[in-house]
């Protein structure tokens, strides 16, 4: 027994992309996991200028502010890089192992 179920969309974007045949939900694919590797790759590029940027007292903004902030700006610059980094092995091995589920 196949029976069609009809969707009722309440959004009217949603209706029209079903209508032009655009279902399904969330892509788990190669593919995606590899734009979400390149865009954490980008953002390390970014944190790491902003963290050498900081260590070399370019950021003039931060140059003028107590020595205290200062600090506390450079840790969570740190932070950033650390979830960074465990983010993107997090990608590889999902790569690596073809788990996309």
């Amino acid at each position: 027994m196949d029976k069609k179920v009809k969707l009722i969309h309440l959004d009217p974007l949603a209706a029209k992309l079903a209508m032009a045949g655009f279902e399904g939900g969330a892509s788990k694919s190669m593919s995606s996991a590899k734009s979400m590797l390149a865009k954490v790759r980008v953002e390390k590029r970014k944190n790491q200028k902003a963290i050498e940027n900081a260590a070399q007292n370019k950021n003039v903004v931060l140059r003028n502010m107590p020595i205290d902030i200062q600090r506390k700006i450079f840790s969570r610059y740190k932070d950033t890089k650390s979830i960074l980094n465990k983010s993107e092995k997090y990608i590889k091995n999902i790569i690596k192992k073809g788990k996309f589920d």
